[in-house]
């Protein structure tokens, strides 16, 4: 061991005689400037805006169309009782059972899977 500590001592002596040196002024400079961002125009930025801008409001006609077109075609009022009581009928006419059906209803047509013509036709008559 005595070796070891004698070896690293002289290796910590040879150390002290060097100094660290700097990078010479012209580097720090070159370096210092290549790290600012490149300044960017609003300009740039113009197209990206112009499309987010026509997708919002793409997307605001869209709904307020489907919306339009879901009042436009929803189904009466009592067509909707109709159906409820007809198939509540078929399925013994318990009032908790109609109003299971009329609820099952509404929740179809807020999915737009409630087709009232194929609902409201016997079990035969559905294949044409």
């Amino acid at each position: 061991m005595d070796e070891i500590e004698r070896g690293m001592e002289e290796t910590e002596q040879q150390l002290r005689h060097y100094r660290p040196v700097g990078p010479p002024p012209e580097l720090r400079s070159r370096v210092v400037g290549g790290a600012r961002p490149p300044r960017t125009s609003l300009w740039m930025w113009l197209p990206t805006s112009a499309l987010a801008a026509a997708a919002l409001i793409l997307m605001i006609v869209s709904a307020n169309a489907r919306r339009g077109l879901a009042a436009e075609f929803a189904p009466p009022a009592e067509n909707r009782e109709a159906v409820a009581n007809a198939v509540a009928a078929e399925l013994g006419g318990d009032p908790a059972v109609r109003a299971l059906v009329a609820r099952l209803i509404e929740l179809d047509e807020r999915e737009g899977t409630f087709d009232q013509d194929t609902a409201a036709r016997p079990e035969g008559s559905r294949h044409e």
